[in-house]
């Protein structure tokens, strides 16, 4: 959902989506106007475009992506667990 500061002009993201179940760790690309998501649910980074509304995966695995619950976007993305699995 997106809307301005006060509350007022809200506006979903993303409706009835398969792909989106528990998301964490936000980070948006403004350049892009893309939102980046970790999905704790689903193990899976993923990514919104602000205005379609399309979703896109980058990465699902559960074995590499597990209680992810940081992510940030500065020419690469990266993201954090919530513990380590070795």
């Amino acid at each position: 959902m997106k809307g301005w500061m006060d509350g007022s002009h809200k506006e979903l993201l993303v409706t009835g989506s398969s792909h989106v179940s528990k998301p964490t760790g936000l980070a948006i690309d403004e350049q892009h106007d893309t939102l980046y998501y970790l999905d704790t649910y689903r193990h899976l980074v993923g990514y919104i475009n602000i205005h379609t509304g399309h979703v896109q995966i980058l990465i699902r695995d559960s074995s590499y992506i597990v209680n992810p619950f940081a992510v940030s976007v500065f020419k690469v993305i990266t993201w954090t667990p919530n513990r380590i699995v070795m």
